[in-house]
């Protein structure tokens, strides 16, 4: 391991620790599932403009989002890490109510997350409000 692997190693450890606050990661029903699967998480905020334009008229459309920093390896249903799809939702508590935010890319054609580190451990999930 590198000294560059050994600090980005490093940095994500103190981001989990000191920044990272709890949020419910949601699958819907579906594909054969009755009920939808959840698992508690923390992850790191970040901002995301999320942009987009109509392909009906040409109108730009701008909302802001959130992105989630959760590490790979506490994203999983029993024992499967999931990757995260479009559709999926992240609960997020603030200031007494709870936040509902859609997994979703932040440009079209794009997926709705990325890898954050060169080693593949913590994705970047971009979410948009929903409700809450």
């Amino acid at each position: 391991m590198s000294i560059m692997d050994r600090g980005v190693t490093w940095l994500a450890l103190k981001q989990k620790r000191h920044l990272a606050i709890p949020v419910v990661y949601e699958r819907p029903a579906g594909e054969g599932r009755r009920r939808a699967r959840r698992v508690s998480v923390l992850a790191v905020l970040g901002r995301a403009e999320m942009t987009g334009e109509n392909s009906v008229a040409p109108v730009r459309v701008d909302a802001e989002g959130i992105d989630f920093l959760i590490a790979a390896a506490d994203l999983v249903f029993g024992r499967d890490e999931v990757e995260p799809r479009a559709d999926d939702r992240v609960y997020l508590k603030r200031g007494g109510r709870t936040l509902v935010y859609e997994v979703m890319p932040r440009v079209s054609g794009e997926p709705p997350w990325r890898w954050s580190d060169p080693q593949r451990t913590l994705r970047r999930i971009s979410g948009k409000l929903v409700g809450g």
